[in-house]
């Protein structure tokens, strides 16, 4: 059976986190491998470490505390902001959650009305439409210069132009794919 984590600390369950702190620090100090080479120096330093995660994080220690207080016949320590009876906790609307992988592609993402978010689609939609215009732009300007070269009668250098106009377009085709898969529109 695994330790309390107040017994590791040699906190009382209502001690406030500046006791616990102070104890943690006290038992790091203590129990460290670098000043402490006794042989069970090491496990003691990583429970006293475990339990501060927990007891210094007021949700993990209130679901601990919740999970727990009925063993120890005690109130567990309730900070002032937590009126009337335990709630469960709720997550922002704002996190993303990321479905099991090996479904449809569409389904990777749930869609979240986050502005950091929507600013970040925006701007990555806007340097998408620019990459478009640059590239067939250029494709196209030597498409153009390629037919002018082979009409002066230079068809190593208008074919090699032409061959480059058409080598841009199927590399923005493949992006355009790539993006289609890894990365779809919400």
């Amino acid at each position: 059976m695994a330790r309390d984590l107040y017994e590791i600390l040699g906190v009382k369950p209502t001690a406030p986190l500046d006791a616990i702190k102070r104890a943690y620090r006290r038992l790091v100090k203590r129990y460290h491998p670098d000043v402490n080479k006794a042989g069970g120096a090491k496990e003691m330093f990583l429970e006293v470490k475990e339990a501060y995660e927990v007891l210094s994080n007021p949700l993990l220690r209130r679901e601990y505390d919740e999970r727990t207080a009925p063993g120890r016949g005690e109130m567990p320590y309730r900070p002032p902001s937590w009126p009337g009876a335990p709630r469960k906790v709720r997550v922002p609307e704002s996190y993303v959650r990321v479905s099991p992988p090996f479904t449809g592609y569409r389904d990777r993402m749930e869609t979240v009305r986050d502005r950091s978010m929507a600013r970040r689609t925006q701007a990555a939609k806007f340097i998408w439409r620019a990459y478009v215009v640059t590239v067939v732009s250029m494709s196209g300007t030597l498409g153009v210069f390629g037919g002018y070269l082979l009409s002066m009668g230079a068809a190593f250098q208008g074919g090699v132009t032409v061959g480059a106009a058409v080598m841009m377009l199927t590399l923005l085709l493949i992006a355009w794919l790539a993006k289609g898969v890894m990365a779809p529109e919400l």
